[in-house]
């Protein structure tokens, strides 16, 4: 389903419109002046940037990951949390500054039900 942006005016700002490049955009009617990017169309992030890792991280130790929050879904975000900063992701790592927001953000992959969904984008 495209995105509709009808009869808009956009003046004076750094980007008018922005989305990403796998969006689809129906734009119509619509006036982008003075601004010094009209339309900016992004590369989606990839799986390892939405999560906060390095691009080099090993595909097969987030697979890991992934599917010990499969199997633990029963337990508490905690519970989960202790489970998985054990794995060797963490291990791979070794203490960089925001593996904390890396473990919060897998921990809210299994919240939102949306681990199996990461698991199919990655390769196989």
């Amino acid at each position: 389903m495209a995105i509709k942006i009808i009869d808009c005016h956009i003046e004076n700002c750094g980007t008018g419109i922005s989305s990403s490049s796998d969006v689809e955009l129906d734009i119509s009617g619509t006036k982008i002046i003075a601004c010094k990017k009209a339309i900016e169309l992004r590369d989606p992030p990839s799986v390892l940037d939405s999560l906060g890792l390095p691009a080099d991280t090993p595909t097969e130790l987030l697979k890991e990951v992934l599917e010990t929050l499969l199997k633990t879904e029963s337990k508490t975000p905690v519970q989960s949390a202790e489970i998985i900063s054990k794995a060797s992701l963490f291990e791979w790592l070794g203490g960089i500054a925001n593996s904390s927001s890396i473990l919060s953000n897998l921990i809210a992959l299994q919240q939102n039900g949306l681990v199996q969904q990461v698991l199919n984008l990655l390769p196989k």
